[in-house]
């Protein structure tokens, strides 16, 4: 995997809530692939946030961002009382 692939798969990983996504012994393939899958990911999320803040009418300020994290932190700690 190269530098640039690495950079980009933590930082998505990260920002999804995936960490578990990033293992440094990937290859250039394969690290591709699961960028390419976080980036899916998020682009859904995006537009799921679009859509409640259409329907809801939430104020324009209202970050994508604290949505989309806010959404990954809820999964972990699901995902965690689950292992438990």
């Amino acid at each position: 995997m190269t530098v640039e692939q690495a950079e980009r798969l933590k930082s998505l990983a990260e920002f999804v809530g995936e960490e578990n996504s990033f293992r440094p012994d990937l290859t250039s393939v394969r690290a591709n692939l699961r960028i390419l899958v976080l980036t899916a990911k998020l682009k859904l999320r995006i537009r799921m946030a679009s859509r409640l803040m259409a329907a809801r009418r939430l104020p324009k300020n209202f970050e994508f961002s604290e949505y989309v994290r806010s959404a990954a932190t809820t999964r972990k700690r699901q995902r965690m009382a689950r292992a438990s």
